[in-house]
């Protein structure tokens, strides 16, 4: 096991530290994202989570892109999501 701070982080990392965030026990729904298949086991939940309770939305053409890094903006808005108004 590795650690680098430096490195960019996915948007199904970046889920699983954001569910982290959420109360338990939270509404998750299956994802049906065109893309639902790229995400592992281990990262289900989390996704399921994220998705259904608005955290983190998908692309216009109905992917996730789980594996994809995350981008700043978009960062921002998931914990915008979470925290704001």
């Amino acid at each position: 096991v590795s650690f680098n701070p430096s490195a960019n982080i996915n948007r199904m990392e970046f889920a699983i530290s954001l569910n982290r965030l959420l109360p338990k026990g939270l509404k998750s729904e299956r994802v049906n994202a065109a893309d639902s298949t790229d995400i592992p086991f281990w990262a289900e939940e989390s996704m399921r989570t994220i998705v259904t309770q608005g955290v983190m939305t998908g692309y216009p053409d109905g992917t996730l892109r789980p594996l994809q890094s995350v981008t700043r903006a978009e960062a921002v808005k998931m914990l915008y999501n979470i925290f704001g108004a």
